[in-house]
């Protein structure tokens, strides 16, 4: 094996091994602090949410009598969900 592929090869090791860390101090990070991962989720649930109210709505104008429910229950969830955001931010 000659020098120059033996040295290719440790930086390829060292770079992999640093990305690991990186992975590892991230991956404590967020379980150390939960509010971040809540948070985020709030964040992502806002436009789920609204998709969700709106099909319900324009499925509930079409005459399906099923959606009624899923629209007041999106909206519930998604004002509960703001409350929660505005206590941790």
């Amino acid at each position: 094996m000659n020098d120059i592929g033996f040295v290719t090869a440790v930086k390829n090791i060292s770079g992999i091994l640093k990305q690991m860390w990186k992975f590892c101090c991230d991956t404590i990070e967020i379980l150390s602090n939960p509010a971040q991962v809540l948070v985020g989720a709030m964040d992502l649930s806002h436009w789920i949410l609204l998709i969700i109210a709106m099909v319900c709505l324009i499925l509930t104008m079409s005459g399906c009598k099923k959606t009624k429910n899923g629209a007041t229950i999106s909206i519930i969830i998604y004002t509960i969900l703001q409350c929660l955001a505005s206590v941790l931010a």
